[in-house]
């Protein structure tokens, strides 16, 4: 197997690194394709999230032969193990390892793979494993490898929490723009009734609740015009406008 030099593993992981991305699709693609060269093997790399897969990549080898036993690998051999545990998984003589996974040892076999690793890629919200095939005798640096698993996962966590910080950002500006929306719509229903900033809040609340709408929405439909003010104002604040007359009766 190849050993590579520590330069171009470093210049490997701090490449996987840069590839953050929410979706791990991408980060995985490149971690094979990184991992097959330096180490001179064919790999696959797959997570998991939860109980469906819908989050994963299997990708080997042009060659649809060895597609199928990167593919087996994740069904019923030493990734899906890996994967499960948490754990390295190392076979270097795949044939002694039959009753353990019939189904993936048969068809490496056939391809002419001999030996098979899998190394644990840690991810918060789900499991995997990257994958790698070569022949007995030949040990791929796992050591290496691990490196460049472990560079992938900071890329999809680095990822995730840009999304994250992206969407608190969103929701932020969103607030804000409710805000600055809801004290137009305010400062136009004060001016409509005279009543003070804090009194003409409270009856636009209580319009938007009463009417099981969103304060925000209600707001820009006043500020837009598609609402009249005069139409929220209730009975109180008419009569707190109203100047009290004096009763027709004659005090004594």
């Amino acid at each position: 197997m190849t050993q590579p030099d520590d330069l171009r593993v470093a210049l490997a992981a701090l490449d996987l690194v840069a590839r953050r991305s929410r979706d791990p699709e991408p980060a995985l693609v490149s971690l094979v394709r990184i991992a097959g060269s330096l180490l001179g093997v064919t790999a696959g790399a797959e997570i998991r999230s939860g109980a469906v897969s819908a989050r994963s990549v299997h990708v080997g080898h042009d060659d649809e032969t060895l597609g199928r036993v990167v593919g087996a690998g994740f069904t019923s051999g030493p990734a899906r193990e890996c994967a499960t545990s948490g754990r390295a998984v190392s076979c270097e003589r795949l044939e002694s390892a039959r009753p353990r996974w019939l189904g993936f040892v048969v068809k490496a076999l056939d391809a002419g793979v001999t030996g098979a690793w899998a190394l644990p890629i840690r991810h918060d919200d789900g499991t995997g494993a990257l994958l790698l095939l070569g022949h007995a005798g030949r040990l791929p640096d796992l050591a290496v490898a691990q490196v460049l698993a472990d560079a992938t996962t900071i890329a999809i966590r680095a990822g995730d929490e840009a999304d994250r910080a992206a969407q608190e950002v969103r929701h932020l500006q969103t607030a804000l723009q409710s805000r600055v929306v809801i004290d137009q719509a305010t400062g136009i229903v004060a001016g409509h009734t005279r009543l003070p900033v804090d009194e003409a809040f409270g009856l636009l609340r209580g319009h938007a609740r009463r009417g099981s709408r969103g304060l925000a929405d209600l707001s820009r439909e006043i500020v837009d015009g598609s609402i009249d003010p005069a139409s929220i104002v209730g009975p109180a604040s008419s009569g707190h406008r109203r100047t009290r007359r004096p009763s027709n009766g004659s005090s004594r």
